[in-house]
């Protein structure tokens, strides 16, 4: 293949030579193959907790139109047809509290709040009859206090003891006489020995009146401290009000947990702790606990019954409002050649950059390339990476046009077009300028070498490099030029008619070069190259969206062939897999369910099954997430699961799915096992040393931005020093030199734009 290349390079410069019609020469394409672009890796923050010192007190289907309907989609679900399941506080319970009994008989009954204890014979002691809880980390000094009800069908004694079971210690006791009458109980107590043994134990054996038959109710254990240890993780942004909430536990923390109004102390909901399983991406024994039936606004935090606790969080109508303006604000900050004004820009303003005339790889040939956004920590710009950006954008905007508006404080704020628009056509501009006369568009504009850490970008003057067509670029180019034609059909009709004719001539290319081929980095380049190898997935996304933009049978037809070909050219939504976004667009346009059902179903039937695939990752781990593996942008693939979960919502009303999405967002926003929000800026701790030049020369970090995410290859020097022992969703550096974890990019924002817009 690489002599081959040659071959057609020489070619072109013989052609050159001898001045033989130079229209031959364009139509001559450099194919090339293979590999895969090369980005950069992050480490883990201290944990801090809240005072822990509360006492316990469907839609039809949207009817096929004959018309087309190019403005918006028209969802068969949508978010508003939301609601609330009451969280099952039966399915995945076990409790955490035994009876051991010498010589004695008793049956235990338990629910999550409530022990019910059938005495058939108390045993010839006291203490040969327990009720009890292991597992308890007690701190020498601190103190504990244990609250419960109990009662009782005889009059009777029993006794509550704070033990550690590695030395016998009794820390404390205290007796309780039980009566018919529910009466409520304090224990407080402090350890003189630490260990992670210690037990909380109730005795129950031979006493007065216990010859007889008889029943003990032991209900609404808890046990509070002045330690205030954080090991329950949440979602650091906040909970939506109409959504799933969950909690995750570290380990088991006992059977039932409360949610705490921070502002009163008073509990506001009470739930089970559930699915008590072993992950092994986090080296944890997780559980968790939902509370989604809490939806009064408001501040909170969780305490288990074991007296651990969580971070404060919020309850809100929308808690993703400002998130939202701050990573497409992001964007604008990442935009190349144009000058960044301190008005909006602030301490990243720059004048203008990367403006030069870029010349071809391998030819004299040179063009004007200049805009669109730069792609992550670097300089560079490619088609792959900015086409997903720029799908997202649209995609999120004709899910929910309502959602934004003209106030994220970029350069056209204010403009009457909501901001997520502006930023996307800033980034189409650019596409538009990389499609070549005979509709092929090229791959990429780099320089040889990455810039050195801390030049800013109007200071590299590298010369720019402009990489030839790939067909799967030009094909991606085609969908998200087609999706973009239908946002801006409303917003600016002009601009999109520009769009869909960029499109079509993207198409009639990809009509006539059928092969599949790449543009691959010279051995002396260390620019990036997002490679991909097959284009199946963006002449379906092209296809199907060029369908949904125009209702041309002939684009379903091309799109049907695809999928028949390869079912799987329709899933995804990541710049290496991108059908998904061609398969959702015709689901939720009118044309296709009306004029071919059996390709509708089939390609409904796909989505729910990319879908059934994501629920069994996400119901295999106590964080709920989607991941199978924890690769570079590891981060991205949840939030583009989570965008496959929600529409397969949109397009089912299963809920399950729209839970499962809401889900990947809390993951990255804190629920997860390094108790982290990886969105830049937000939480109680996120990334503060990000891999990003731009960030490096302005001297501060840059807000609103998506980090990476762990990568259990370690893949950059800083996380080759992370122990192999550390488990795979832990390997993750908040250092400017993991660049395979703590990067930033367009393309890792859009994601969790995408995903947070299916929300709404």
């Amino acid at each position: 293949m690489k002599q081959k290349q040659k071959n057609e390079i020489n070619v072109r410069k013989l052609i050159i030579v001898l001045i033989v019609v130079d229209v031959i020469a364009a139509g001559f394409a450099i194919h090339y193959k293979n590999h895969i672009k090369n980005q950069e890796p992050q480490e883990t923050a201290a944990v801090t907790a809240p005072a822990a010192t509360a006492e316990p007190s469907v839609l039809p289907s949207a009817e096929p139109s004959a018309e087309p309907v190019q403005a918006m989609l028209q969802m068969a679900y949508p978010i508003q047809s939301y609601a609330p399941m009451t969280p099952d506080s039966t399915t995945g319970f076990k409790s955490s509290w035994y009876v051991n009994t010498v010589d004695g008989y008793v049956n235990n009954t338990n629910t999550f709040d409530t022990d019910t204890l059938d005495i058939i014979n108390a045993g010839s002691t006291y203490e040969n009859t327990v009720f009890y809880r292991d597992g308890l980390p007690y701190s020498a000094g601190a103190g504990y206090t244990v609250y419960f009800n109990a009662s009782s069908t005889v009059d009777r004694t029993i006794t509550v003891q704070a033990v550690n079971n590695d030395t016998g210690t009794v820390f404390s006791s205290m007796d309780c006489t039980l009566t018919s009458e529910r009466t409520f109980f304090t224990f407080a107590f402090t350890p003189s020995e630490t260990t992670f043994s210690g037990r909380l134990q109730f005795l129950l054996g031979k006493s007065a009146n216990t010859d007889n038959e008889h029943t003990v109710t032991i209900d609404n254990i808890r046990i509070t401290n002045d330690l205030n240890v954080e090991a329950v993780r949440i979602n650091q942004v906040g909970y939506p009000a109409s959504m799933q909430k969950r909690c995750t536990f570290l380990y088991n923390a006992g059977d039932l947990f409360d949610v705490v109004d921070a502002d009163t102390n008073a509990i506001a909901y009470s739930g089970a702790i559930v699915n008590e399983m072993a992950n092994a991406d986090t080296g944890e024994t997780n559980c968790y606990g939902d509370f989604t039936n809490l939806t009064k606004p408001g501040n909170y935090y969780i305490r288990a019954q074991i007296g651990v606790v969580s971070p404060v969080f919020t309850i809100s109508e929308d808690p993703y409002a400002g998130l939202q303006k701050d990573l497409i604000h992001m964007l604008s900050l990442q935009r190349c050649g144009s000058t960044l004004d301190a008005s909006w820009a602030g301490a990243f303003a720059h004048d203008t950059c990367h403006t030069g005339m870029a010349t071809v790889l391998y030819m004299q040939d040179s063009y004007d390339v200049s805009g669109g956004w730069h792609d992550a920590g670097d300089y560079g710009r490619y088609v792959k990476t900015g086409s997903k950006a720029a799908s997202d954008l649209l995609l999120a905007y004709l899910r929910n046009p309502d959602a934004y508006g003209d106030d994220t404080n970029g350069p056209e704020s204010g403009n009457g077009v909501p901001d997520i628009l502006d930023e996307a056509r800033y980034e189409l501009e650019w596409l538009m300028k990389m499609q070549r006369d005979d509709g092929g568009v090229n791959a990429r504009v780099v320089t040889q070498s990455f810039a050195y850490d801390g030049v800013a970008p109007a200071m590299d003057d590298q010369a720019l490099v402009l990489f030839p067509e790939e067909s799967s670029s030009t094909a991606f180019h085609a969908g998200t030029m087609a999706m973009a034609s239908m946002a801006f059909q409303t917003v600016d009709p002009d601009f999109a008619q520009k769009c869909l004719d960029s499109a079509e001539r993207a198409e009639t290319y990809l009509q006539k070069n059928s092969d599949n081929f790449f543009v691959k980095n010279p051995d002396d380049f260390s620019a990036g190259q997002y490679l991909d190898d097959d284009d199946k997935d963006g002449r379906f996304y092209a296809e199907a969206a060029l369908y949904a933009a125009t209702g041309k049978d002939d684009y379903r037809n091309r799109a049907k062939n695809l999928y028949i070909q390869d079912s799987k050219c329709a899933n995804g939504v990541s710049w290496r897999q991108n059908g998904g976004y061609g398969r959702f667009l015709i689901l939720c346009t009118p044309h296709l369910q009306g004029n071919d059902p059996d390709f509708y179903n089939a390609l409904l039937e796909s989505l729910r099954s990319e879908a059934e695939g994501l629920m069994s990752w996400v119901n295999g781990n106590g964080y709920n997430v989607s991941l199978d593996e924890y690769t570079w942008g590891s981060n991205q693939k949840a939030a583009d699961n989570g965008t496959i979960l929600a529409m397969a919502y949109s397009c089912t009303g299963e809920q399950k799915y729209l839970q499962a999405a809401g889900e990947q967002a809390a993951y990255l926003l804190g629920k997860n096992s390094l108790d982290f929000c990886f969105v830049s800026g937000y939480g109680k701790s996120s990334p503060t040393d990000l891999h990003s030049r731009i960030a490096r020369a302005a001297g501060i970090n840059l807000p609103g931005a998506l980090a990476g995410g762990p990568d259990a290859s370690r893949e950059d020097t800083v996380t080759q020093q992370i122990s192999w022992d550390v488990p795979s969703a832990k390997v993750y550096a908040d250092s400017y030199n993991s660049y395979s974890t703590n990067e930033a990019a367009i393309y890792y924002n859009s994601a969790l734009i995408s995903l947070i817009g299916n929300l709404k």
